[in-house]
């Protein structure tokens, strides 16, 4: 393994991070966290996303699009942020 294929793996982590640390946020429950991305994992894997596949270093042998997750995790992470600081205190 080499180092971009290190961070190729990294930009997939923080993206599916992301995706649930968001869907956890918006849904406040923690059960959407899990069955988000697993979904999308499993529906990556069987059908791929364009460039917006998990699994590019296995079917193209290309890091396509893995910026392209990482900045969308990133944004993700973000957004869950600002949106759990936005809730009522009580609510949280």
């Amino acid at each position: 393994m080499n180092t971009g294929q290190a961070l190729a793996s990294y930009a997939n982590a923080i993206f599916l991070g992301g995706l649930g640390i968001f869907a956890t946020a918006v849904s406040g429950q923690v059960v959407f966290g899990y069955m988000i991305p697993i979904l999308y994992y499993v529906l990556d894997l069987m059908g791929g996303s364009g460039s917006f596949t998990l699994f590019s270093l296995l079917r193209k042998g290309t890091m396509e699009g893995k910026w392209v997750l990482l900045m969308i995790g990133i944004v993700w992470i973000a957004l869950s942020l600002a949106w759990h600081n936005k809730k009522p205190s009580h609510i949280r």
